[in-house]
């Protein structure tokens, strides 16, 4: 595991050099992003009894209500805002122009047009959000309950549509049953020789950098949301990712001993990632 995680703060340095060429602003989603979204904030937001869980499940993605009313449900509606773009918790505003973008990306799979959109913009417009989950679901909620049909298609919320675009996008989306190292590896190391190959997809330390390698570590990680598609280090989402692996060794593998070490490391990396 100590060789593991050198091999990731190789690779986190790696792709700190790679995202300074591989910027982008903001684009619209498509359905694996905004899947992504979805299961993040209800792993982080909903209840964690299995009954109520199943049950805030059923509501937040079968009926799309956002509901009950309590602060688990206040903040997964500020997480999932901030996670498709819509509201920006950097200048506190809603990036309504994004709205439009996200209509014309995918309008050909939707039955919503140009009116509905203008609708929405024109109900988001007057919002003056807040920071504080509760405050900002007072103001969106009435918004959403208006206009629930037109948002719920705008990200991909209607099973039979989003397996359209999941077959129009082919080889450039990660398939449902896909692994973001197999997507990326298909994208970026196509060109790469059998042994190179099989060297990075096992984190060798001896492979040599080149830019289709840089393009692929930039897909792994913004892949596993380790980098943001502005070019960012989500060291929180590192770290989450490390806990997890923490969690899994030590309930079943009965090696937490080894995490002692590798647990002052974790300085070493978010210094080197800020």
């Amino acid at each position: 595991l100590s060789t593991a995680m050198s091999r990731l703060i190789k690779l986190l340095l790696l792709a700190q050099v790679s995202v300074s060429t591989c910027l982008a602003a903001w684009a619209p989603l498509n359905p694996e992003e905004t899947l992504y979204v979805y299961t993040s904030c209800f792993d982080e937001w909903a209840p964690k009894d299995g009954t109520q869980r199943k049950a805030v499940a059923e509501t937040w993605f079968k009926s799309w209500d956002l509901k009950p009313d309590n602060p688990g449900t206040h903040c997964f509606a500020k997480c999932v805002l901030e996670g498709v773009g819509l509201y920006d918790g950097k200048t506190n505003t809603m990036a309504v122009s994004r709205v439009v973008e996200q209509q014309k990306a995918f309008e050909k799979f939707n039955s919503y047009g140009p009116k509905e959109v203008n609708d929405l913009t024109s109900a988001l417009s007057p919002i003056k959000p807040s920071s504080d989950c509760g405050q900002l679901y007072k103001v969106y909620t009435p918004v959403f309950e208006k206009f629930k049909k037109t948002i719920r298609s705008l990200y991909h919320g209607h099973k039979e549509v989003t397996e359209k675009i999941y077959k129009s996008l082919g080889s450039n989306i990660k398939q449902k049953d896909e692994t973001y190292a197999t997507f990326c590896a298909k994208k970026h190391l196509a060109k790469a020789t059998k042994l190179r190959h099989c060297n990075i997809r096992q984190f060798s330390m001896n492979v040599k950098p080149d830019d289709d390698l840089k393009k692929y570590i930039d897909c792994l990680f913004k892949g596993y949301r380790y980098i943001s598609t502005d070019g960012n280090f989500y060291v929180s989402a590192i770290q989450m990712n490390f806990r997890k692996v923490k969690w899994f060794f030590c309930r079943h593998q009965n090696s937490c001993m080894i995490f002692t070490k590798l647990e002052t490391q974790k300085v070493t990396l978010k210094s080197k990632l800020s």
